[in-house]
Order: C-alpha cells, then sequence, then structure tokens
C-alpha cells in the first residue's frame, strides 16, 4: 500500500479540523483551528500551485486570509459555523485533486 503524500495528510487534517469546527468548543481549538487552516493553506499554495486549479488556488487564498491568527476577521458564531464546514470541504476537495495529480504516470 503506498502512503499517502504529505500534503494529502496536511489537508485531510486541516479539513477534519475545521468539521470540528462547527462544536461549541473552547476559545484556544478557534485559536488552534485559524493557525492550522492558515499554515496548511499556505504550504498547499506554496508547494502545489501547478497542481491546484485556479478555483483551489483562489479558495485556499482565501480561507487562508479569513482564518490569518494575525489579522483576524470578526465574524459572528453564525457564520463561522457555515464557514467552517465550507472550507473543510476545499480542504477534502484538494486532498483529492493533489492525489489525482501525484497518481498520474507521465506518458
Amino acid at each position: 500500500m503506498k502512503t499517502p503524500s504529505p500534503a494529502v495528510i496536511i489537508s485531510a487534517v486541516a479539513a477534519l479540523a475545521c468539521f470540528v469546527g462547527v462544536f461549541s468548543l473552547p476559545y484556544s481549538y478557534y485559536m488552534l483551528l485559524r493557525c492550522i487552516a492558515t499554515g496548511s493553506a499556505v504550504y498547499l499554495l506554496a508547494c502545489h500551485v501547478k497542481a491546484l486549479p485556479d478555483a483551489g488556488k483562489w479558495s485556499l487564498v482565501v480561507i487562508a486570509l479569513l482564518f490569518n491568527p494575525i489579522f483576524k476577521a470578526h465574524l459572528g458564531r453564525e457564520v463561522w459555523q457555515v464557514v467552517d464546514p465550507a472550507a473543510g470541504s476545499i480542504f477534502f476537495w484538494v486532498a483529492l485533486v493533489i492525489k489525482r495529480s501525484s497518481n498520474k504516470s507521465p506518458l
């Protein structure tokens, strides 16, 4: 069995963290989520920019800006309950795109 690439693992962990963010958790978790989401989005953009379609690149840029722990976007709890699973879905989609692009063999 082939082990998944680090980018797929990072994207999957970020997706899981975003999905867990829907629940009512302590503020410290949401600060950790901001760091995980921003760091993952920047890493995926930096290392796999050629494998991602334009929609994936722009989605990761928006995630990095929204979840940025330094210049915080102050949104209401109701808004974050929509943004968190949406970001998780984008991270999951990015993991699939990267996995598919790494499985393609050159002709």
